[in-house]
């Protein structure tokens, strides 16, 4: 019986963990967050209220990762769909670096 998925968006933003390669979908690479902050993206419903304080695994295509520069560390804001299981695909239209914040070392 097929699953039925509600057209669905979130604004992410939180800090990378860590990256991965999944292997059933080699053009993308997973990027596990850890969620400070979810809001939702008006005319849509967010399916991805509960995330924040929690990793997240969003997967963007492994070509913007490398444009980007995505690495351990950095901070993201993404726009964020639910797919069927527990996939969460990035917009990449909609995807940005931020200021990394300083460690307490650095503090």
């Amino acid at each position: 019986m097929p699953v039925s998925i509600i057209e669905n968006w979130a604004l992410v933003e939180g800090a990378v963990a860590r990256l991965e390669a999944p292997e059933d979908l080699p053009e993308f690479t997973g990027v596990i967050m850890r969620v400070d902050d979810v809001q939702p993206v008006e005319g849509f419903p967010n399916l991805l209220a509960e995330a924040v304080g929690s990793d997240l695994r969003v997967l963007i295509r492994s070509e913007q990762v490398r444009e980007l520069g995505v690495s351990r560390g950095d901070l993201l804001r993404c726009r964020v769909r639910k797919a069927a299981g527990s996939r969460v695909f990035v917009h990449r239209r909609h995807i940005e670096k931020l200021p990394r914040r300083p460690s307490a070392a650095e503090l």
